[in-house]
């Protein structure tokens, strides 16, 4: 590849990359989290504070005057609405030189807890699922001071904060593979649910344990160290599924479902239990012990499946 021609294409995927990291215009976002979009919070954190951030990336305008800042019920427009949170306003020249900052929210004090617009719904109720947004708006253009030309409101892109009181569904338990000290759950939850949490109940426990937690998307959890079961029978142990989302709020548990743990001997020694032989590895297993083999991989695994 001629030099030029990779000096442009490296040229070009940089500025690609410049883009997506701080992309054109004004955006609005948690400092924590800069890739979110949105964050949710239950009663539990009324009292907490967030802190916002903003970045500027202004390209081919300038700001006319400073950024708006204000938080809403509603969805953003050019200018805060009656009832909506007014922030402190960001100056224009922070806004055309720094081109970044940060500002600190009082969750408890976001617009939809004012009694004013709410008829008095506090933060810490339960129940309830509201959806808050900071907006921002700034007047620009090419060239603030040119005759003719009037700046025109640019939106920051909004950032949604959601109060969320309001469980979700209880993941559905599908099916339970269970064997030498493990148990796999499949389970099916609903979009609203963010982790899913596996709860055992025995031998030993008076009151289900949360054993194991993952991403709803996972589709399974695996829960370890159990104890298989023993030639007098027992243990049998219980389980069931919560699901969590976003706020942190659980869900009512699924069904319980009942499982006993059993022991293998691996592929190989199930396959010699019945019979099959391996003197020289597994390319010298004689032809007659194929159907042992067979069955010995049906009974290597038991399956407990949900109806």
């Amino acid at each position: 590849m001629p030099r030029f021609v990779l000096l442009l294409a490296l040229s070009s995927a940089f500025a690609a990359q410049a883009q997506n990291a701080n992309p054109l215009g004004v955006t609005i976002f948690a400092s924590a989290q800069p890739t979110l979009a949105t964050f949710a919070f239950g009663a539990s954190s009324c009292h907490d504070n967030l802190l916002v951030g903003w970045t500027a990336n202004l390209i081919g305008t300038q700001p006319c005057g400073p950024l708006h800042l204000w938080t809403t019920t509603h969805e953003c427009g050019d200018s805060a609405l009656p009832g909506d949170h007014p922030l402190n306003d960001v100056d224009q020249l922070t806004v055309q030189s720094i081109r970044q900052g940060t500002l600190q929210l009082s969750l408890a004090d976001l617009p939809g807890f004012d009694s004013t617009t709410d008829g008095g719904l506090a933060c810490g109720v339960s129940g309830v699922e509201l959806v808050h947004r900071v907006c921002g708006s700034v007047n620009t253009a090419y060239s603030c001071f040119s005759i003719g030309v009037t700046p025109q409101p640019t939106r920051a892109r909004p950032f949604t904060i959601t109060y969320d009181t309001k469980p979700p569904s209880a993941p559905t338990l599908d099916d339970i593979s269970a064997f030498d000290g493990t148990a796999r759950i499949a389970f099916t939850a609903n979009t609203d649910t963010e982790t899913v949490g596996a709860q055992v109940l025995g031998p030993t426990n008076s009151d289900f344990v949360e054993r194991a937690v993952v991403s709803a998307s996972q589709g399974n959890v695996l829960v370890k160290d159990l104890q298989n079961v023993g030639s007098d029978g027992g243990p049998v142990y219980l389980f069931r599924l919560v699901g969590y989302d976003l706020a942190g709020n659980q869900s009512e548990p699924s069904a319980e479902v009942p499982a006993t743990i059993l022991h293998t001997n691996g592929f190989w020694g199930a396959f010699r239990e019945r019979g099959g032989t391996d003197p020289a590895g597994c390319s010298a297993a004689p032809a007659t012990f194929l159907a042992p083999l067979l069955i010995a991989l049906g009974l290597w695994a038991t399956r407990r499946r949900v109806p």
